[in-house]
């Protein structure tokens, strides 16, 4: 589980998720993300799958649409970059 942030746009905020940041599974090998690709596909017709997700407030449980493979890596990414920065203006 890694720590993603919320993006400045809160459409979390209309899901009351109530936080800055969620707890995001990015294990490329969980079950859930292998699988969801092909459950979304034949239930769905859509490209996507899903992430095992944590509400720090509550704890409690869940899933977010994962539409890319590696976009939680990409934000990931700069936000390790915003802490190993000194420089506040890179903050996301």
């Amino acid at each position: 589980m890694e720590e993603y942030p919320i993006p400045d746009v809160h459409y979390a905020d209309i899901l009351g998720w109530g936080s800055n940041f969620l707890w995001v599974c990015t294990n490329d090998e969980c079950s859930l993300f292998v699988n969801g690709w092909k459950n979304m596909a034949e239930k769905h017709g859509q490209l996507a799958s899903f992430r095992y997700m944590i509400q720090p407030d509550s704890g409690e449980a869940g899933v977010i649409p994962a539409f890319n493979a590696n976009v939680f890596d990409v934000l990931m990414e700069e936000r390790r970059k915003y802490r190993d920065s000194s420089d506040s203006s890179n903050l996301l």
